[in-house]
């Protein structure tokens, strides 16, 4: 039989690196489930370890997002600048044309 490992609010609050209150908030709006003994609050050390797991994946794809936001901004801005450079002769002011494209761009993500 699997030997089931409960956790204490203060051990959640060192492994998460949160407050109490922040771990009160997240029993409320359902991303915790903390198991009731009698008048006693316990967690499952396997939803804080999944918990643990899912911020570390969203993490690692928000570096991701942002170093390919990066690349693709900077790829855009060397395109448009050489593109309305020939188009306009250099009369057009390209670092306010590429932010605001980008911004365009980034809210459609």
């Amino acid at each position: 039989m699997n030997k089931v490992e409960l956790l204490t609010i203060n051990e959640v609050c060192v492994l998460l690196r949160v407050s109490r209150t922040t771990v009160y908030t997240w029993n409320t709006k359902g991303v915790l489930k903390p198991i009731k003994l009698a008048s006693r609050v316990r967690y499952l050390k396997s939803d804080i370890e999944n918990l643990l797991n899912i911020e570390l994946i969203n993490k690692i794809n928000t570096k991701k997002f942002n170093k390919i936001y990066q690349i693709l901004s900077f790829i855009l801005r060397t395109i448009l600048r050489k593109v309305l450079y020939h188009y306009f002769l250099d009369n057009f002011n390209i670092i306010d044309f590429s932010t605001s494209l980008l911004k365009i761009l980034y809210e459609q993500l």
